[in-house]
Formats: structure tokens, sequence, C-alpha cells
């Protein structure tokens, strides 16, 4: 449709569409050359003409955008857009809840790491990344963690999770019992009674988390022994770390009679 047989009062130039939405000429331009705003027309001489219409996925964009949406990920999330505008709209507004839910976890690990912080002097700089990322990808966790362990047991581990003072108390000692594991490695022997007292409050809590069902827990090890845990599982210590705990968990629980002095 050409500006003639528009409606003058329906059909803007790109300084009138800048001028209306707040959005630069220069930006608009950008975002024709990305395919993510074309405008209505664009005549023989190269003048752009845009209508109300246009405002609809440029306030789109600017809504994505400003949720921290790359802009790669918003064209692609454009492109996909298909059916009536209001499918279109509940489509984005899917798309920004997604992102209010990612956003309010790194505000609880934000808000855990202040309250750590507040009660420890000084926190292992791995073992801080790991209580924060741990955090930020709890909810992927629990649906693993939901396909692996039978429903009883999944709903101790959601009970304990669910409770915001006892996840925060949870918290505080995951990384006080991370931070001096790390600080005694190298210093003391695994069969040491400074490890030793470490390891035990270790299985306390993996005692407390799973309810004292060990027997669903060594079941969901027997079988994810040959699965890689997904990428948002991660550890506080470095394999020769991991080993070293390990070594020390052995241990304990030969002395304890849990498994075979061999």
């Amino acid at each position: 449709m050409v500006p003639e047989v528009m409606e003058m009062e329906k059909t803007m130039t790109i300084g009138q569409f800048s001028k209306l939405s707040g959005v630069s000429q220069r930006t608009l331009r950008f975002y024709e050359e990305k395919g993510m705003l074309r405008p209505s027309y664009v005549s023989e001489t190269g003048r752009r003409y845009y209508t109300a219409d246009d405002l609809i996925p440029l306030q789109q964009i600017i809504t994505l955008k400003y949720l921290g949406f790359p802009l790669d990920e918003i064209s692609q999330m454009l492109a996909r857009q298909t059916g009536s505008l209001k499918d279109n709209l509940l489509a984005q507004k899917q798309a920004i809840e997604q992102k209010r839910r990612h956003l309010d976890q790194i505000i609880k690990a934000l808000d855990h790491a202040v309250a750590i912080l507040d009660v420890e002097e000084s926190i292992d700089p791995s073992v801080f990344s790991f209580l924060i990322q741990s955090i930020i990808s709890e909810n992927q966790q629990m649906e693993y963690l939901a396909q692996v362990f039978p429903e009883q047991t999944f709903n101790h581990i959601r009970q304990l999770f669910s409770d915001k003072e006892k996840e925060l108390e949870w918290n505080k000692r995951s990384a006080a019992l991370f931070h001096s594991l790390k600080q005694v490695i190298g210093l003391h022997p695994p069969e040491s009674d400074e490890v030793q007292a470490l390891v035990e409050e270790l299985f306390r809590m993996t005692d407390e988390m799973f309810g004292g069902n060990w027997q669903a827990l060594n079941a969901a090890a027997s079988k994810l022994e040959d699965e890689e845990l997904p990428g948002f599982f991660t550890s506080p210590f470095t394999p020769e770390e991991e080993r070293f705990v390990q070594e020390a968990c052995e241990y304990y629980m030969k002395q304890k009679g849990l498994i075979p002095d061999a």
C-alpha cells in the first residue's frame, strides 16, 4: 500500500514515528536491518512510512530488551510469532514471566549471599560461586531430582527448600561446612579428627536433606553412576579436593560400620 492511498493521518514518516515512540531514527533503522521491525512501506526514494500498528512490535522489542533478552533472541521470538495479536501478547507475557522467575532467583541468591557474609568473615570464592549458582538453578535442579528420587523423598527435599528461613539457614550451614573443608585439605589427612568432625556434619546434613532415607539415596547414586549430571549441578571442590573428601567419607563410613573395612 502506497502513502497516496493510505489515510494520511494514519501514516508517519520515520521522524514522526521516532518522536511518537521515543526511539531514535538510528535505532529504528538498526531494528530494520536486523529484520525485527520493518516499516509498513518504503517508497522508491527510500522514505520509510510507519503506522500505529508498528508500535506493537516496537513495544515488544523495547520491553524484552529492558528485561535483558539479547537482540538475537528477541529477533527469533518475533519471527516465531504467529496467530492473533492476543496470542502474540500472551506469548510475550509468558516469556516475561519466565524472565521474572529467573530474576527472582538471582535476587534470592544475592540476599542469601549478603546474609552469609553477615555471619562469615570470609568465604572461599569457589564456595561462594557454587552457592549462588545453586540457588539460581534451583528450579532446574528440583525438576531433575523429581525424576531421580521416589515421591516421598522428593517431597521431603522440596519441603525443606520451600521454607525461606530453613533454606537460608541451610545455605549458611553449607557455606560454612564447604569453606571449612577446603581449609583443612592439605593441612590434615582424611582420617584426622579435624577432617572427620567436618565429615560427620556433612553426613548429618545429608541425612536431614533426604529424611534419613539412605536407601533412596544409594539407589539414586547407583542409577546415576554411569550418567553425567546436568551442567546446572556444580561442585565447590576441585577434582583433587573431591578425591580427598571421598577418601575422608569412606574412612568415616568404615569407622561407623556403614561399609565393610577391607
